[in-house]
């Protein structure tokens, strides 16, 4: 039997940046920055706000099974998952990548992510994964400042470590486990 009082508790993973090494979106601005025809379409789509962008976008997305990934991170998801516990991917990224990176990578039971309306960031995560798991009735495995806010509402936080800066520094919840 496990000490820790969270082993039970689902684990929800970001994507960019925490379970993948880059950021779906900004590969899908790369590519499209070298593509008049991409450039066209999304001219056209004309969003006007970043969900919309997102969706916009989709089509021009890189194939997500090709980009790189936290193979610590995912070594540690699928033990996790083996012993019984819930793993969701949530995540600002477009819902159909999303779909498309737990299709390849068979860990998550369910994701959470950004829809043509909604961007699934910070404060909009944090109350979706509140409405839907209770305050601090999950474990959030994240990297950024933008995950500061859904850390102070789980049961504790797994951090993705940048040489950026120290996201976990100052958290009210306990670091439970770290990635570099």
């Amino acid at each position: 039997m496990s000490d820790d009082p969270t082993a039970g508790l689902p684990l929800v993973v970001d994507l960019d940046h925490t379970f993948l090494h880059v950021d779906v979106l900004v590969e899908t601005i790369r590519r499209v920055a070298t593509s008049p025809a991409a450039w066209w379409r999304l001219l056209r789509a004309a969003p006007t706000s970043r969900a919309a962008l997102k969706s916009a976008l989709v089509r021009e997305a890189p194939d997500v099974t090709t980009l790189p990934v936290r193979a610590p991170l995912l070594a540690w998801l699928r033990e996790q998952r083996a012993a019984g516990r819930l793993v969701v991917l949530a995540t600002a990224t477009h819902e159909v990548l999303a779909r498309r990176v737990a299709a390849h990578w068979p860990v998550f039971d369910d994701v959470m992510a950004t829809t043509a309306t909604v961007n699934l960031k910070g404060p909009r995560k944090r109350d979706a994964l509140v409405a839907r798991f209770g305050r601090h009735g999950f474990v959030y495995v994240g990297d950024s400042m933008a995950d500061r806010a859904v850390w102070a509402e789980s049961a504790g936080a797994i951090v993705v470590r940048s040489a950026r800066r120290d996201v976990a520094q100052g958290l009210t919840v306990p670091v439970l486990r770290e990635f570099a």
